[in-house]
This record gives C-alpha cells, structure tokens and sequence, in this order.
C-alpha cells in the first residue's frame, strides 16, 4: 500500500486527528492575555464531560452580563471536538499552559478561575456550579 492510501485510512479510521486540530493557549499567549485583561474568567472544557458544555453557555452569559472577559480553553488531552450538545470547540484554543495545569486545572471539568489585578492567584474551581452559585462567587471575589 503506498503512503498516501495509508495516510487516507489512518484519517478515516480516526477522524478525530482532523477535528482536535486547534491553536495551543501557552504560557506566553496567559502572560499576553492577563495584561490586557486584567480581570475576568478563564474557563477550561471537556468535550467529554455534559456538565463542562452545559457550563459554558451558562457561564459565558454570566459573564458578558457583568462585562468580564471570559476565556475558555479546551482540555489538553482532548483528541475530539465533538461533544453531545454541538458545541463549536473549534474556535477555542487547547490549554498549553503550565502555568494554567500546575494550578490543578486538569484535574476535572469543567474547571475555571477568576482573576484580578492581570494575576492568577490559587488554584481552579474544579466542576460544575449552578449559575446561582456561580455568580455569588463571582460576586464575592470581585467584590474583595
């Protein structure tokens, strides 16, 4: 078999090395974003966890009502985009930061953290909170 036949069907017995194709989020890419966006909501998905997907639509209109930015990344040993509710992952970029996994980040989704002062401080809120308790702890941080 040549090379290109094998190729073809290594793509189609894996369609996922097409779709969990994305941009990497680096510790460069956090240093860049953090400064000119000093507060605001990083949140990291799983497109295998319902919960995670659910989170996110509920959790980004949270925080475009209290005008935060919201950056969402994907989970980094995600090999798919396709997830149960037909969300777009896509056009998030896959989590490369260490900074962002060493604060224990990948431990569950989804997973998210708030931030203040263009600095990530502690470790990420592992798994799903209703919006309710979502928006009283967001509230709370940033009201101290």
């Amino acid at each position: 078999m040549n090379l290109l036949k094998m190729a073809l069907c290594i793509l189609w017995l894996f369609p996922s090395f097409l779709t969990a194709k994305q941009n990497n989020f680096t510790d460069a890419d956090l240093n860049a974003y953090l400064s000119k966006n000093p507060k605001g909501i990083i949140y990291i998905v799983s497109p295998h966890m319902y919960l995670s997907l659910k989170g996110l639509e509920e959790y980004e209109k949270i925080a475009a009502t209290q005008k935060l930015p919201f950056l969402v990344l994907v989970d980094p040993m995600a090999t798919t985009n396709k997830n149960m509710l037909n969300i777009d992952l896509s056009k998030y970029a896959k989590l490369d930061s260490k900074d962002i996994i060493s604060r224990d980040s990948t431990q569950h989704y989804p997973s998210y953290i708030f931030y203040k002062n263009g600095k990530l401080e502690g470790g990420f809120n592992p798994g799903y909170d209703a919006p309710e308790k979502f928006t009283e702890r967001l509230n709370r941080y940033f009201r101290e």
